[in-house]
């Protein structure tokens, strides 16, 4: 019984549309065109020019390019994904070219000249098990590493060290004992 009150409702309400006659529709149009008259229209506006980097700018190095306007105010031009992009030359974009505030830049790093290295004497290089402690409990070893994130542990019985594990080991004990 529900069911049939419900469409029965339902198909009342789809049927029961008012219309208006041409009457009463010009009755309603002064008021809507007094509200169309109020709502201010927008005219376009003229699109801007595409930004490029002027002929006259001068290189950098770094992928940006200074320019100096006829009225004398420098800019720094740079091509990025989205375009070009101009901003003001200020103290912090005086920087020597290819230096961010990161270091030097890529393009600077490429032409550094290379860095002789000193030569390293044998056993005093960056190892990573240099830093590694053992510590034998009877049958087993337990080793400690420090790292960025804490002290790593682990245990191994002396049985079934990995060949790394073995050197730390061997490096660890004092000369002459086995």
């Amino acid at each position: 019984m529900k069911m049939i009150w419900m469409m029965a409702l339902a198909a009342g309400s789809t049927f029961a549309q008012t219309t208006t006659t041409p009457a009463a529709k010009t009755a309603t149009a002064p008021s809507m065109q007094s509200n169309a008259k109020s709502v201010k229209t927008r005219k376009p506006g003229k699109p801007t020019a595409v930004l490029t980097i002027p002929q006259t700018a001068v290189d950098q190095g770094d992928g940006s390019f200074r320019y100096l306007d006829p009225k004398g105010v420098a800019w720094i031009y740079r091509s990025t994904p989205f375009g070009v992009s101009r901003s003001l030359e200020s103290a912090t974009s005086a920087a020597p070219a290819g230096q961010t505030p990161f270091g030097p830049s890529k393009g600077q790093a490429a032409a550094a000249p290379a860095v002789a290295h000193a030569e390293v004497k044998p056993g005093t290089q960056d190892d990573p098990d240099a830093k590694v402690t053992a510590v034998a409990k009877g049958d087993t070893i337990e080793f400690t590493r420090p790292t960025p994130f804490g002290i790593t542990k682990w245990q191994k019985n002396k049985n079934a060290l990995t060949p790394a594990e073995q050197k730390i080991w061997a490096r660890l004990q004092p000369k002459g004992t086995e």
